[in-house]
């Protein structure tokens, strides 16, 4: 068996800048700073690039006990039945969760499987 390889990471095409002349806004607020509302504000700043001004607002404390994501454990959902541009969105997810993880220096997804 051949050594494997390390694969080059690149950052995904949804994080890519867009080109100076198709910024058509300069400032992005995003209200919620959920797991959404995050992901939507870190998302915009990278395709933004230096050309946008990204503010995130919350109105709680970052864990409180209201929030849809404080827990450590959650699941990623692949079964959508007849919304299967649901499934093919998750799938399309992983690239960008393994860029944020290489940006963040953390794991931040483990696959454990399910029954």
């Amino acid at each position: 068996m051949k050594p494997r390889m390390a694969a080059i990471e690149e950052t995904p095409r949804a994080y890519l800048p867009l080109p100076e002349d198709r910024v058509t806004r300069r400032r992005v607020v995003v209200v919620g700073g959920g797991l959404m509302g995050t992901a939507t504000a870190y998302a915009a700043a990278r395709v933004g690039g230096g050309a946008v001004s990204v503010h995130l607002y919350e109105a709680n404390q970052i864990g409180h006990e209201g929030g849809a994501s404080i827990d450590s454990a959650r699941l990623f959902r692949h079964a959508y039945g007849e919304l299967s541009h649901y499934t093919r969105w998750a799938m399309a997810t992983f690239p960008l969760w393994r860029d944020l993880e290489r940006q963040s220096s953390r794991t931040l997804y483990v696959q454990t499987g399910s029954v």
